[in-house]
């Protein structure tokens, strides 16, 4: 078994009432409330696997190579992993839509969430975050992340919690 892998999923959602900007850029908190649902027949599944093999950061979306703010967005939320567990290893990331990416549908929300939910549940250095971390770390890449962490009514842990248990070779 290979600690250093997770997949992950999340499903993107429509926000009826948008927040409007970011309170915060850098964690890109939103600046008021939003009211969202999830589109549960649609989904965003993402792998993660570390390791010391890996010389830099990689992301492919929908089986294409990403590069640029895409894939700098992906390695903030790693960064942020990397700096709770106190690790240096790079990641291999991909990321697969059920639905048509940039169509106006919250393709990053669920992406972000997926991510999120993906590198938290990687045991590296067995360090463990749940809930209120996860949509954190999920928000680095977009502040819809955390709504998408959520599926009919289960909180972001229920999401993690999932992520873990796929955790495989």
């Amino acid at each position: 078994m290979n600690p250093y892998r997770a997949t992950a999923a999340a499903h993107p959602n429509i926000a009826f009432i948008k927040y409007w900007g970011n309170l915060d850029h850098q964690l890109r908190l939103p600046a008021n409330s939003s009211l969202s649902m999830n589109l549960g027949g649609l989904l965003t599944t993402t792998h993660v696997h570390f390791s010391a093999e890996f010389p830099t950061d990689t992301f492919i979306l929908n089986r294409f190579p990403q590069s640029g703010t895409a894939l700098n967005r992906v390695s903030s939320v790693l960064d942020a992993v990397r700096n709770i567990a106190g690790v240096s290893l790079h990641a291999e990331v991909t990321s697969q839509n059920s639905f048509p990416t940039g169509a106006g549908i919250a393709s990053s929300a669920s992406g972000f969430a997926a991510l999120a939910a993906a590198a938290v549940g990687v045991p590296v250095q067995k360090v463990k975050l749940v809930g209120h971390d996860t949509a954190r770390t999920g928000n680095s890449g977009s502040a819809s992340a955390s709504p998408a962490n959520t599926s009919g009514g289960r909180a972001a842990s229920s999401v993690v919690t999932s992520a873990r248990a796929s955790a495989c070779c």
